[in-house]
């Protein structure tokens, strides 16, 4: 692909592809199979002069900063679209007799460089039956968003679909029928949201099977623990000294919302906690994690609790702490 003269200005981003010589020989022989590319702009456009009265054989030039050195030669020129817009021809240079290597070429200014335009390379092309393209224009803002952004440009191509495609419903009776359509089933899905029945609210208790509190049902705040004694100044939910089995302060339970689990921990009573009455009691002060529907024991199977859930309405009659 080559991008022809009037395609191009001056400021133009123009790369230099090559093989100087002095980078192959500084790169070392892996170097030779690997181009160097340096990066400029086209600083000048030169045209053959229009004078009649001069005869000239001088082809369109571009003068390019790309650097470029004795090496560079035939090489491209590419512009920011990977089109080729000339060829690396002259840099100024200057010849220099020196002690030991006679005759020698030193630059005589950096970024000073020149390549020949696309559009005189394309006759011998076309002479050589060689098949190519020729932009002779220059790229829009929608060519240069794509090239710098294409994801913009999707998603604005889509956006623009989607718009046209509901213009065209708006404008004719059977699409006007299908917005009028979906817009009633938005409508009614919106509107059983707002109005389907809300399911009752479960609350943590703690519900007493045997003793004192039996048939009751205490609600267990989340995070906070209810010690169960004796002593009114060492736990909350109190019994009557007439329970001797059951200590000052004789165990604790809560309801731990982040891994949805009651907590039981004997707090070094007298006579133990028990899951089952004919079980070992619970380790004191280690914590044991209980279900929905496990129950304990204070001391003896006299004094029993069970721990699971409730609505609201249950708890309005029993005992809250």
């Amino acid at each position: 692909r080559f991008a022809g003269i009037r395609s191009l200005d001056r400021g133009d981003t123009a790369t230099a592809v090559g093989f100087p010589s002095v980078a192959d020989t500084v790169g070392g022989s892996a170097a030779f199979s690997e181009p160097t590319m340096t990066i400029g702009i086209i600083s000048r456009i030169l045209y053959p002069p229009t004078n009649r009265n001069t005869t000239t054989n001088m082809p369109r030039r571009i003068q390019i900063s790309a650097p470029i050195s004795p090496g560079n030669s035939g090489g491209p020129v590419f512009d920011d679209y990977g089109q080729v817009i000339g060829v690396s021809t002259l840099k100024a240079l200057a010849r220099v007799d020196t002690v030991t290597r006679g005759v020698q070429r030193v630059s005589i200014g950096e970024g000073i460089g020149w390549a020949v335009v696309s559009d005189e390379i394309v006759p011998i092309l076309q002479r050589l039956n060689i098949a190519y393209t020729i932009n002779q224009s220059r790229p829009n803002a929608l060519q240069r968003l794509w090239h710098q952004e294409p994801l913009i440009v999707i998603l604005l191509s889509i956006l623009m679909l989607m718009t046209l495609s509901t213009t065209i419903l708006a404008v004719t009776p059977k699409g006007r029928t299908i917005i009028k359509d979906s817009v009633t089933r938005m409508s009614k899905f919106s509107s059983y949201k707002m109005h389907r029945p809300i399911s009752k609210q479960q609350y943590p208790v703690l519900r007493g099977l045997t003793g004192p509190y039996s048939g009751k049902v205490i609600q267990l705040h989340n995070g906070k623990a209810i010690f169960i004694g004796r002593d009114p100044a060492m736990a909350q939910l109190i019994f009557p000294k007439d329970q001797p089995k059951v200590s000052k302060r004789h165990a604790s339970i809560h309801y731990n919302p982040q891994n949805h689990s009651f907590e039981l921990e004997d707090c070094w009573s007298s006579y133990g906690t028990f899951l089952d009455t004919n079980q070992a009691a619970l380790t004191a002060g280690q914590s044991y994690k209980l279900r929905s529907g496990d129950r304990f024991y204070l001391g003896s199977d006299n004094v029993g609790f069970e721990v699971g859930f409730e609505s609201k309405a249950a708890l309005q009659e029993s005992l809250r702490l």
